[in-house]
């Protein structure tokens, strides 16, 4: 009998999310549980950092992009037999991108005598998918199978956001950048791992542009066998955002914070089974208002999903990895054990 296993399809599991030796206990622990991990970037600066892990296990801070891409090497450290075999990876380039002035001056000042008005983080601007790496990836992916899809992509029309650099502005480039991005995925044949917060709506637009339009005589919200490669990660939507999606085909994904966020549970409620997967969105979104969360911590979404929905535990797991194998195609060459569930 075969174990019961869970799939986080949408995991921070790199620096400087997350510190190199909490990735170890973390990976160390999804190894024990059977939890398997996505891992996804917000910055081009990430790709080349999770490469080495998965590669090496380690991190050779000096590398350049091009060097972090080479044939996995086991260092014979637990760090990277784990990380191998438990993580896959997905590159893209978040809405939202560290401030490198806040970084400069947090590594030169002390937090009392940086500027308040410095904001930590600001709007991606349009040219942020148009670096040399960024553009020789559709040629490394096809040699490249842990890299099993293109995110975390997306608009985020928070205010705190749109203020960076004015609301239209900072929406004509995050619509600019996702738009790349959806084009890269159809270019490598990939899905797309979506951030669409507090603009949906706006994210269905471009995906709908880009995947098609509803099938003729299909009822939104309907569950069929439509299915477009795209996951929308912790979505915030409307319920009738939520049943847009549904019809054009997307993939959802629910996190442990669904045990206190009414939004989640709603979520749950309204999307059926064979439309959802599990993700932890580490170090976020966990279990408990503001502690740190990980990948293991799916487990907790599974048992709120089945709750909701009358199911065995194992029925969720089993169906909720069943998604995720036909969302990330990639993922069956890259675990052996996925080519036991039929799909």
């Amino acid at each position: 009998m075969r174990p019961m296993r869970f799939i986080d399809c949408h995991a921070h599991l790199v620096p400087p999310h997350v510190a190199l030796d909490d990735i170890a206990a973390a990976v160390e622990a999804c190894a024990k549980e059977h939890v398997y991990v996505i891992a996804v970037t917000e910055s081009v600066s990430e790709w080349p950092t999770l490469q080495q892990l998965w590669n090496h296990g380690a991190v050779n801070r000096g590398a350049t992009n091009s060097e972090a891409i080479g044939t996995p090497r086991n260092l014979g450290s637990p760090t990277h037999n784990h990380y191998h075999a438990q993580v896959a990876l997905c590159g893209g380039v978040h809405p939202v991108q560290p401030n490198e002035a806040y970084t400069e001056a947090a590594l030169n000042q002390s937090p009392n005598d940086i500027p308040s008005t410095l904001p930590k983080v600001r709007a991606v601007r349009i040219d942020e998918c148009t670096s040399a790496w960024s553009q020789a990836l559709p040629t490394q992916l096809p040699n490249h199978p842990e890299w099993v899809g293109i995110g975390e992509v997306g608009l985020d029309y928070s205010p705190h956001v749109l203020r960076l650099a004015g609301p239209e502005p900072s929406k004509a480039a995050q619509r600019q950048v996702f738009v790349q991005q959806i084009q890269l995925a159809q270019r490598c044949q990939l899905p797309l791992n979506v951030h669409s917060r507090q603009a949906g709506r706006y994210a269905l637009d471009l995906i709908e542009t880009h995947y098609g339009s509803i099938p003729s005589g299909q009822a939104a919200g309907a569950s069929t066998l439509h299915a477009i490669p795209v996951l929308l990660h912790a979505f915030d939507g409307k319920p009738s955002v939520v049943r847009r999606g549904l019809a054009l085909g997307c993939y959802f994904s629910i996190p442990p914070a669904v045990a206190f966020d009414p939004t989640f549970q709603r979520l749950a409620q309204l999307v059926p089974l064979d439309r959802l997967v599990l993700e932890s969105d580490t170090p976020a979104l966990g279990p408990v208002p503001q502690q740190p969360n990980t990948p293991t911590s799916v487990k907790s979404s599974a048992e709120h999903i089945a709750q909701v929905k009358g199911l065995t535990l194992a029925q969720v797991a089993d169906a909720t990895t069943r998604n995720a194998l036909r969302l990330f195609p990639r993922l069956r060459a890259l675990w052996p054990w996925a080519n036991d569930y039929d799909l």
